[in-house]
């Protein structure tokens, strides 16, 4: 092998070392080696992709020690019937197992059934492994999505690193990760598929079926992915396929309902559409005008960045195709605030889309301006985010201990 494949080659495993010593010292003290991972990116002048590695690490980190402390929250509400549903794998066989969980959709969105199973065969009944895993999924995923938007557009790791921060930190976001666990893991899976398609050009059709048999709701961006025009910017051209798209969110109902007395059987597609077809509210609260304000923002944040500050981005279909899932995801989230449980499900999908959306927009704030804000953020994010678990409706065994606790700690 030439001399300068073989420094290759070192320079592309270079950064592994490095991700041991910060595993390490995650693991004597969790907000430490987040934070150490956070300066080395923002501060070195290695290459990129050297950085992405690091950056990727810190998104799995960040997961699992987020998990960690869902892992010390008092089991309440539907976290209760999650645990019991995951322990239930260790009295049933398989089959049975499967076919009889659920509420509404027994023996049709089938994948997350056997995601429990699995993982119980392999942790046992730890209700605290099992938490751990989900939390560190979601939250992975979407770290890791948002790396390759990043990574695709050129953007600094370091502000995909603060933006994931911000998003790990609002305990709005984090209180609603140990509740929506189907949810968490169908939109995981979502993430992978939407970057997949748009990033790279690939289509996970078995990941989009796993995603469906997670949870029903998913079958929207995966119908979303294949609009066509998807990949279009918002111009005066293209608005009769966005005002076509608005039509089609504002009558989904009754589209839906068309479809279903089309579908023989009862499946998976025929309870998606039927739940689609059916206004639902549970008693939940409506959005908030901050709320939808926030939301609102988020999207102007994103739009101006692509189309006014950074013209190179709507070179970028993939991107563009992006932004314009966001987009159609807040419509859909306002076009049914009169339904409480949908628009809250959704608002839920959108904010989940923000480390993408913050991403794009921070990028267009000079690093030599925002590096001394970024390094300020991390103590005052890490301060808001225990300040969440004392605010919080929900319990928790731990709560400033967080700051301090080895990792090992926190399953004792």
């Amino acid at each position: 092998m030439p001399v300068n494949s073989v420094a290759s080659e070192l320079r592309e495993h270079s950064a592994y070392p490095l991700i041991l010593v910060l595993a390490c010292i995650f693991i004597i003290n969790p907000p430490a080696g987040l934070f150490a991972a956070f300066l080395y990116v923002l501060t070195s002048a290695r290459s990129h992709d050297h950085l992405f590695r690091i950056a990727s690490w810190h998104f799995v980190a960040i997961g699992i020690f987020l998990g960690a402390v869902n892992s010390t929250k008092i089991p309440e509400n539907d976290l209760v019937w999650y645990y019991r549903g995951y322990l239930d794998a260790g009295r049933y066989s398989y089959s049975t197992y499967i076919e009889q969980f659920g509420i509404n959709g027994q023996g049709k969105e089938l994948f997350f059934p056997t995601f429990n199973y699995i993982l119980y065969q392999i942790f046992g009944p730890s209700t605290k492994a099992y938490i751990t895993i989900v939390t560190t999924i979601y939250y992975g995923s979407i770290g890791l999505a948002t790396s390759r938007v990043a990574r695709t557009l050129k953007i600094h790791p370091a502000i995909a690193m603060v933006a994931m921060t911000v998003f790990a930190a609002a305990p709005n976001i984090f209180s609603l990760s140990a509740l929506l666990l189907r949810q968490n893991i169908a939109f995981a899976i979502v993430m992978v598929v939407m970057t997949d398609r748009f990033i790279y050009g690939k289509n996970r059709y078995i990941l989009m079926i796993l995603a469906v048999l997670t949870h029903a709701s998913s079958l929207f961006f995966l119908l979303i992915f294949f609009v066509p025009g998807i990949r279009q910017r918002i111009t005066a051209k293209t608005l009769p396929v966005f005002a076509a798209i608005t039509a089609l969110i504002l009558n989904y109902q009754a589209i839906s309902a068309l479809i279903v007395s089309a579908i023989p059987g009862d499946n998976v597609l025929t309870y998606a559409l039927t739940r689609a077809s059916t206004g639902t509210n549970y008693e939940l609260n409506a959005l908030s005008m901050t709320q939808i304000s926030f939301n609102l923002a988020m999207l102007a944040g994103m739009f101006c960045a692509i189309y006014i500050f950074k013209p190179s981005y709507k070179n970028n279909s993939g991107v563009i195709a992006i932004s314009n899932v966001v987009f159609i995801t807040l419509l859909f989230v306002i076009s049914n605030l009169e339904y409480t449980e949908l628009s809250s499900r959704f608002n839920f999908y959108y904010l989940s889309l923000f480390p993408i959306a913050a991403t794009i927009a921070l990028s267009t704030v000079p690093m030599r301006i925002a590096a001394p804000v970024l390094i300020v953020s991390q103590p005052l994010l890490l301060a808001l985010f225990v300040a969440g678990l004392y605010w919080s409706v929900w319990s928790y065994e731990l709560k400033q201990e967080i700051l301090y606790w080895p990792v090992f700690l926190y399953y004792l």
